[in-house]
């Protein structure tokens, strides 16, 4: 479901608000959008100087990620992980709605864009919802991701890079002296935002996103070509910024507020420059608050999948995989599995640990609890753990650079909760059930 036609859908079921009322977007529009979180979608219609308004919230919830690609919730993983295994590639298309309106000449990103200042302590407004796109010099295949861009004046912007793809390719051209060209999209369908927050050991660097995007949608994804440079960008897209990493420059970035819901470090960090931009003639800003559930899950979904892939290859028993959004969408998971052997669960434990560096905790239940539900995981720990046998502690683990316990310590003491039962006893831990209960409906008895 393209961008607009989720729009339409999200207006039609309730689930679109629109903000008639002018607002400021420093604070105000923050503010109202957490008031929202999780909750409805919103359109800003009136932003003070701003020709275009602002879309927020279109992927809030799990269940309005999952229609936005039209499945049930409980299928998404699934489809993720086909996704992943069978990428379909992207399909040229002649033209697109995002080449109906071009600026030629370095782009004054603060004037043509209502860019969001969200947080107190933000020195400036930062791009959340750009999606950066670079191409492989080697391999010539392109890599998409969500990069963090803060406005510095003009048409120039802080970015930050983290040492995934991105920053390979920089690497590769910085060596050589060379810009690392880039484009930067905002105002994309769910299927462009899932597939370009994809990563982890089963992503390698051949593989490109919108290939991801594709096998996500069923169908492949309909990209133009960049005017200024050899990459290619979703045809109905909102906006494209087109610019360059420079070589070596870095300049003082942050304070911004992080996933973790702190503010990370002021630090030197890689610089952009723009100098095109195409957009449609009545393109939305679409932008992404940070430390809220529509970041969160856009953080965790596409990590699933990843972490499913991984450990399956170890644990033909694995059942089920959440990470959870009090866990920030990256530090927390909690994985089900059919046992074989007692030895499974700690089995788990270390492959779910080195499949995402970011993972801190894993706890591992049985199949008979919900991964889903905090209170039947909490009850398992509470009831089938030996805190001497069960409990694993991994210290001086490298962990994610905008974590603050990483911060503080330079290093973060992992946590594998074995919450499983054991095999010999299983009968002592079997849950009582009602015959009936499950398909009985209430509505009979009201």
């Amino acid at each position: 479901m393209r961008l607009r036609e989720c729009i339409e859908r999200l207006e039609k079921e309730g689930e679109l608000l629109h903000v008639r009322r002018e607002v400021s977007r420093t604070f105000e529009l923050a503010a109202v959008s957490k008031k929202l979180d999780g909750s409805q979608a919103a359109i800003f219609e009136r932003v003070q100087g701003a020709s275009m308004p602002v879309l927020i919230g279109t992927d809030g919830t799990k269940e309005r990620i999952a229609r936005n690609l039209g499945l049930r919730a409980r299928d998404l993983g699934e489809r993720f992980r086909q996704a992943i295994e069978q990428p379909i590639p992207p399909k040229p298309a002649g033209d697109g709605p995002v080449r109906e309106k071009r600026v030629s000449g370095a782009p004054d990103l603060d004037v043509l864009l209502p860019v969001v200042h969200h947080y107190e302590k933000e020195p400036a407004p930062f791009i959340t919802n750009g999606i950066v796109v670079a191409r492989d010099p080697d391999s010539g295949v392109q890599n998409a991701s969500f990069n963090r861009l803060q406005l510095k004046g003009g048409a120039r912007t802080g970015i930050l890079i983290q040492p995934r793809h991105l920053f390979q390719i920089y690497e590769k051209n910085r060596a050589q002296g060379k810009a690392t060209d880039v484009a930067v999209v905002i105002g994309t369908e769910t299927a462009v935002r899932l597939a370009s927050a994809t990563w982890g050991t089963s992503i390698p660097l051949e593989l490109d996103e919108f290939a991801i995007a594709g096998g996500l949608r069923g169908e492949p994804l309909e990209v133009v070509r960049c005017e200024t440079m050899d990459l290619v960008v979703p045809a109905d897209a909102e906006i494209v910024l087109e610019g360059r990493i420079l070589p070596g420059a870095l300049e003082e970035e942050g304070p911004m507020a992080e996933f973790t819901g702190v503010y990370g470090g002021i630090g030197p960090k890689h610089v952009m420059e723009f100098h095109a931009m195409m957009m449609r003639e009545d393109a939305l800003y679409q932008d992404l608050l940070p430390f809220t559930n529509e970041h969160h899950l856009l953080l965790s979904l596409p990590y699933e999948p990843v972490l499913s892939r991984t450990v399956r290859g170890m644990i033909p028993g694995l059942k089920d995989v959440y990470i959870t959004p009090g866990g920030c969408g990256k530090f927390y998971t909690v994985l089900s599995i059919k046992k074989q052997h007692d030895g499974d669960a700690k089995n788990a434990i270390i492959v779910a640990l080195s499949a995402i560096r970011d993972i801190k905790v894993v706890i591992v239940v049985d199949e008979d609890i919900d991964v889903n539900n905090p209170k039947e995981v909490e009850y398992a720990i509470a009831t089938r753990v030996q805190g001497d046998r069960d409990v694993l502690l991994l210290p001086g683990c490298k962990g994610n650079e905008l974590d603050p316990i990483q911060d503080v310590y330079d290093y973060v003491t992992k946590i594998g909760i074995d919450a499983t039962k054991p095999l010999d006893k299983a009968a002592r831990f079997e849950l009582a059930r009602i015959p009936g209960y499950d398909t009985l409906d209430l509505k009979d008895y009201l």
